[in-house]
């Protein structure tokens, strides 16, 4: 099984998750390592930027 960037029940799938990652941790939002895998310091990110309205 290759890279999936979603799956069919609109879920990220790896590449998808790796991207976030890569810009979250550009605009200065910690979400760890790129590893396409969606954790605990990933989604706290991704929740701290949805807070902040951006």
């Amino acid at each position: 099984m290759g890279p999936q960037t979603g799956t069919e029940d609109g879920r990220l799938g790896t590449d998808s998750w790796m991207a976030a990652r890569r810009m979250l941790n550009a605009w200065g939002y910690n979400a760890g390592t790129v590893d396409g895998i969606a954790g605990p310091q990933t989604r706290a990110a991704s929740w701290n930027h949805n807070a902040t309205g951006c």
